[in-house]
């Protein structure tokens, strides 16, 4: 009988040991894409994810199949991730493809579009500047779907509150802009102050300021700075 449970223990073995070395070597290859992934190493990414045997059944898995298609635009990426979306919408992952969407949009100017994804990802426990760049994205989408919406201006203020980043000056600039739209040129020249700071906004917005000064009555201003100004400025603004 011992003998019998003995043979037994090893044949059970013998069909338990290839089955657990294959599941580690899966496990080690989803790492290997992971990390592949957050390295930006898309193609070698998703090649990798598709070779993994839990492809097709596993909602992680697909994730990440679905963001390298959106990062590599494979056609139909869309239809793919929006499929994952409906099928798996609570998993890790479908936030992040939601932002992934969302920022694609965004870059193609599909601002209805961007701003549903946006809206679906919400802004909770993003890092730093990365909640900046959703708050700016976001409020851009809303402000070039209506210039007269709130939320833009909500979305951004709440981005320039930030520690400088790349979205500092561009929600200064456009804050800026709103006010001068509104007529309010004392407060518009205000932000135009601190977003000519930043090169990328420099000489658009001391044109602005220069306005904004004239509107205001403030003639000793606009001679000035506005005569070397207009010098340099391209024949679209003079």
């Amino acid at each position: 009988m011992k003998r019998f449970c003995r043979i037994a223990l090893v044949a059970a073995l013998a069909l338990w040991m290839p089955w657990t070395a294959a599941h580690a070597d899966s496990a080690t290859d989803f790492d290997r894409a992971r990390t592949l992934y957050e390295n930006t190493m898309y193609v070698q990414a998703m090649d990798l994810f598709q070779s993994l045997p839990q492809y097709k059944s596993d909602a992680l898995v697909d994730g990440y199949v679905c963001l390298c298609s959106i990062k590599l635009q494979v056609p139909g990426y869309e239809d793919r991730a929006l499929e994952y979306l409906q099928d798996y919408h609570t998993t890790t992952l479908g936030r992040e493809i939601h932002l992934c969407l969302a920022s694609d949009y965004f870059e193609k100017e599909r601002y209805a579009d961007a701003l549903k994804h946006y809206v679906q990802a919400g802004n909770a426990d993003l890092a730093g500047h990365m909640e900046a760049e959703y708050l700016f994205k976001k409020g851009y989408c809303r402000y070039m779907l209506d210039g007269k919406d709130v939320g833009a201006w909500d979305c951004f203020a709440a981005a320039e509150k930030f520690p400088s980043n790349d979205y500092t000056a561009p929600s200064q600039y456009l804050m800026g802009y709103i006010r001068y739209c509104d007529a309010d040129f004392a407060q518009a020249a205000e932000w135009f102050e601190k977003s000519s700071v930043d090169e990328r906004f420099s000489s658009i917005s001391q044109y602005y300021i220069v306005v904004c000064r004239y509107q205001m009555k403030d003639y000793d201003y606009v001679l000035q700075y506005g005569e070397p100004m207009l010098e340099n400025l391209p024949e679209d603004r003079k």
